[in-house]
Formats: structure tokens, sequence, C-alpha cells
């Protein structure tokens, strides 16, 4: 049986102000009424709630809770900080639009997205998704390729957080 909202506002209230979910119903001997609902992944950072045996994800629940439908595809935390389900702080996207708002990883060395150094060609290869933007023995150029990219496809690179 697919989640409905009406049955999800039957069993838990959701704070839009504070992307909190609270147990309107006992689930068992160590969930009460009005305990907080879910907790957070330590690897993935998202909180996740049980609902009928089910594990679902808070940020995709907030949705349901508040439109009564489930996303078509993403959910997107503008902010980037994953726990924070507050509404306002949340955005339905496709994956390509997710994409575009994603930090830069722990493992880039150059510590620009999308620009990496190929040690087989001794040049620097700029891409973006899927889109190769050429290689390169100056990595100001390549950062250029990237970034003209970057504004030609409407990209937003979270640099902080």
């Amino acid at each position: 049986m697919e989640l409905t909202q009406a049955y999800l506002k039957s069993t838990i209230n959701y704070n839009e102000k504070t992307g909190m979910f609270t147990r309107k119903t006992k689930t068992s001997n160590s969930m009460r009424v009005g305990d907080i609902a879910g907790c957070k992944s330590k690897h993935l950072g998202y909180v996740s709630i049980s609902v009928q045996g089910t594990q679902y994800y808070a940020h995709r629940l907030a949705y349901l809770y508040m439109t009564g439908n489930w996303p078509l595809e993403q959910i997107d935390h503008i902010n980037g900080i994953r726990h924070d389900n507050t509404w306002t702080n949340l955005r339905p996207v496709t994956i390509t639009e997710n994409r575009q708002n994603q930090r830069i990883r722990k493992n880039c060395l150059t510590g620009i997205q999308g620009v990496k150094w190929m040690h087989t060609r001794n040049k620097w290869r700029a891409r973006i998704g899927n889109v190769h933007l050429g290689l390169t023995t100056d990595f100001f150029e390549a950062c250029c390729r990237r970034k003209s990219a970057e504004l030609k496809h409407g990209y937003h690179i979270n640099h902080g957080h």
C-alpha cells in the first residue's frame, strides 16, 4: 500500500518552520506520542523516518505532507544541509537541477569542480556533467572553460558550507 498524505498526517506531525517530525501515535514501547520521529544518517546526513515499517527520507515525507503528492523526481535542500527539512529549504528538482547545487567534492584536488589534472596526458581536463570541455596545458584556461559552461548551462555550484 502506498503511503498517502492522509495516513501520514494521522500518524505524524510536521513542523514546517523547524523541519521536525513528531509522532502522533504510539508505534512501540520505545516510541511514544510527541517523540521526535526519525534519525540522521551518519554517512549521508539525511533524516530517515519509519512509517508502516518502511524507511522514508524526511524531505520526501515533508513534500508529501505539504502538497499531498510524492515528488516526481528529487527534493533539493537549497542550503546544502541535508538534515535541514524546513519547508522553505526544500524544493522539487530534476536530477540535473539537483546536481547543479552540489558542493565541491572532498577528493577534488584542484578546488575547482570539473577541473582535473590528467597525468596520462600531462594536461588539465575540464568537464561539466558528462560533457567534455577539452584538454589544455593551462590550469586557468581549464577553469575558464568550466566557468563558461556553468554560466551557459545555468549551473550554480555551492563552494561553501
